[in-house]
């Protein structure tokens, strides 16, 4: 089986006196790496899911975090595991 894999980033804005409680909730999510966090909100994450139902469910989930103002998609790749691992030296 040659499962996909999908890639995506986003920017999170949070109200700055909830950010250290959206970017514990984002945590929790499967699949999301928190990588960025501004004081005046801003949030940069990452996801890996297996379909892009996963990225429209997750999103969907970030929107219910209280504190989030608002989620954008920035970038979406997918690939097979097979493609990716052909990467790997």
């Amino acid at each position: 089986m040659n499962t996909e894999i999908h890639i995506s980033s986003f920017v999170v804005q949070a109200k700055p006196d909830q950010l250290r409680y959206v970017e514990h909730s984002l945590e929790q999510l499967p699949g999301v790496d928190v990588f960025q966090l501004d004081p005046s909100g801003k949030i940069v994450i990452t996801l890996e899911t297996h379909s892009s139902w996963e990225i429209t469910k997750c999103s969907a989930d970030i929107f219910e975090i209280s504190g989030v103002l608002s989620c954008n998609m920035v970038y979406h790749h997918a690939e097979t595991e097979q493609e990716l691992d052909s990467f790997i030296v």
